[in-house]
């Protein structure tokens, strides 16, 4: 297992390969271009892997 910390937009010239899971946890509602995001992110998961998204919750749960 190997962790990746940088901008999003820059994910793909950190792997030489692509991924099994992608952890992408309360960043999406930050970032100005998501949809640009989240197609970097697709490129770089191998076919079956899983791109994991959660969003803060306005009621706390």
């Amino acid at each position: 297992m190997h962790f990746i910390q940088c901008p999003a937009q820059d994910v793909a010239s950190h792997l030489e390969s692509p991924v099994d899971l992608i952890l992408f946890h309360a960043v999406l509602e930050w970032v100005a271009d998501p949809v640009g995001v989240l197609e970097t992110l697709w490129s770089v998961l191998r076919p079956g892997g899983a791109l994991s998204l959660m969003f803060y919750n306005a009621n706390g749960c």
